[in-house]
């Protein structure tokens, strides 16, 4: 058994939200001690995420890294990050579910389902989340119009997109080997 297959993660949407539970029966550490249960979705500074019509328990798909630095799930509560004022509109709580990205060795979250200039797509995440084990690369599938450019999943279908977190791009992954757009649905 490689050392890597030892470490156990447990994630669980629960009515107070996603909680984490960390365990471990190898040397290697993990971001928090073996044994600790943490909420993943919060807020900016950790705090409970602010009401917006959702509740911050609104959670779903979570996918854990294999490090377990990082987790990513699907929520319908704008509050977890703060949106540039260029990107704020009403517009943005009316898209619903978006994909977000939690390390937990820095306490921060991140919107993973962005358009190319960096404010909330329209229509964001919609569920199958994935991770690497690094926590670089996102994949989720959406039906959102405006993720990458000249990429518009077909009314009633979605994509697969795969964001590479550290270098703020994101890419359509169901497309055909000549990267037009797929015609039909991809998840």
């Amino acid at each position: 058994m490689s050392r890597r297959s030892r470490r156990l993660l447990l994630a669980g949407c629960t009515a107070a939200g996603l909680l984490l539970s960390l365990t471990t029966t190898q040397a290697a550490p993990l971001p928090l001690p073996s044994g600790t249960v943490v909420r993943v979705n919060v807020g900016p500074g950790n705090a409970e995420a602010p009401s917006t019509g959702y509740t911050s328990a609104d959670v779903y798909y979570p996918a854990v890294s294999a490090t377990g630095r990082y987790v990513v799930f699907t929520s319908a509560n704008p509050g977890l990050v703060q949106v540039a004022p260029r990107c704020k509109s009403a517009e943005f709580f009316l898209n619903g579910s978006q994909v977000y990205r939690r390390d937990l060795t820095r306490g921060s979250t991140e919107l993973v389902s962005v358009r190319p200039d960096g404010c909330p797509s329209r229509g964001g995440g919609v569920d199958g989340n994935s991770v690497s084990a690094d926590g670089r690369y996102v994949a989720f599938f959406s039906a959102a119009p405006d993720l990458v450019r000249g990429i518009t999943p077909p009314p009633g279908q979605e994509t697969v997109f795969m964001r590479d977190m550290v270098r703020g791009r994101t890419y359509a992954v169901s497309v055909s080997y000549d990267g037009r757009q797929a015609n039909n649905n991809s998840a």
